[in-house]
């Protein structure tokens, strides 16, 4: 029922900033919107969503309910990897042409903004009440900052 009403491949305008509200009770994270413009902007984003995702399932990870905590400790790893992945392509790409290397910083202007919208508002009525039952440990923002120290170290290494 789901996959008529929301085709994967369906994009918004490049230019739009859809925010942290889902769209049109589509549940994808909206960073997944956007379209991609090239190889080297989409190893960009997944560079950056991949550390996202990375720093969001370390705080899942913790969770109280003890079966879902293992089942992301589990994932944990691969999803590491797949980050580590998305660095050492992204340093290949910023060592092959100097224009690549200027294509990057332009794609990271361009998706910073939008995978940081993935971790949320500061005030979150939602993130409160999981962290009230054990779900969560960790403000929105926490993890952002955290993500944005993760981006800042991968970026240096891939970029120099």
């Amino acid at each position: 029922r789901y996959e008529p009403v929301h085709r994967g491949a369906a994009r918004v305008g490049r230019d739009e900033d859809s925010g942290a509200t889902r769209l049109s009770g589509d549940m994808r994270l909206n960073v997944f919107h956007y379209p991609l413009n090239g190889w080297a902007d989409a190893v960009t984003m997944n560079v950056l969503m991949g550390l996202a995702t990375v720093v969001q399932l370390g705080e899942l990870s913790r969770v109280s309910y003890q079966p879902l905590g293992e089942t992301f400790r589990d994932i944990l790893p691969r999803e590491t990897r797949h980050a580590e992945l998305g660095e050492e392509g992204l340093a290949k790409i910023a060592s092959e042409r100097a224009a690549d290397k200027a294509e990057i910083a332009r794609s990271v202007d361009y998706w910073r903004p939008r995978v940081a919208a993935t971790f949320g508002g500061a005030a979150s009525a939602r993130a409160d009440l999981l962290k009230r039952f054990g779900l969560r440990h960790e403000s929105n923002e926490a993890l952002k900052k955290a993500w944005d120290a993760a981006a800042d170290k991968a970026l240096e290494k891939a970029l120099g």
